[in-house]
């Protein structure tokens, strides 16, 4: 708390990326599947039972259920398909995890990981490259940088942003690059 106090009294700003949604901003991340389910499916209770751990039994109990089929279109890719889509403007997921590997928050890209599939085995695998590995090269991911995205599906698929639900399918993402001025250390 001490250290906050001294970024808030020192007045030192940074400007960084404000990435959308929709027109809803976010700081962090969104999700598209996956971890959207599981904030729309965790109960308050559950939540206070288990703190963040309440996600990940959420998560496990989604994932063994068939995943929505999701279509994710951008000029700087081909169109592709997958079950789960994260989409980064900062290096982490979930705390301490750097999911997103080349992300900068003040680079004026949005850092896209698409899940071609899902499933328990890809998600430990994937968690042991994040953590274990300073590059990701799985055949069941892409990953790719843009500065705008689209994701449609047949299906109600749920839509969350740091950690909100804002809606469903299809969902626009775009980024203002250096759009937004924070307080932050000197």
């Amino acid at each position: 708390m001490k250290q906050c106090w001294q970024i808030i009294c020192d007045g030192h700003t940074r400007t960084i990326d404000l990435p959308n949604a929709n027109g809803k901003h976010f700081v962090q991340l969104a999700g598209i599947g996956l971890d959207a389910q599981a904030v729309k499916e965790t109960s308050v209770a559950f939540k206070r039972s288990f703190g963040p751990l309440s996600y990940l039994i959420s998560a496990a109990q989604i994932a063994s259920r068939p995943p929505p089929q999701l279509v994710i279109e951008s000029k700087d890719t081909k169109t592709m398909e997958g079950s789960f889509v994260l989409i980064g403007n900062g290096r982490l997921y979930g705390g301490p995890f750097p999911f997103f590997k080349r992300a900068l928050i003040d680079d004026g890209l949005l850092d896209v990981v698409v899940f071609k599939r899902i499933g328990y085995l890809d998600i430990i695998r994937y968690l042991q490259e994040v953590i274990f590995s300073s590059s990701i090269s799985m055949p069941e991911l892409d990953y790719f940088q843009t500065k705008r995205l689209r994701v449609s599906s047949e299906h109600e698929v749920p839509v969350e942003v740091d950690g909100e639900l804002i809606g469903i399918c299809p969902v626009e993402f775009r980024v203002r690059e250096r759009g937004l001025r924070v307080l932050a250390p000197g």
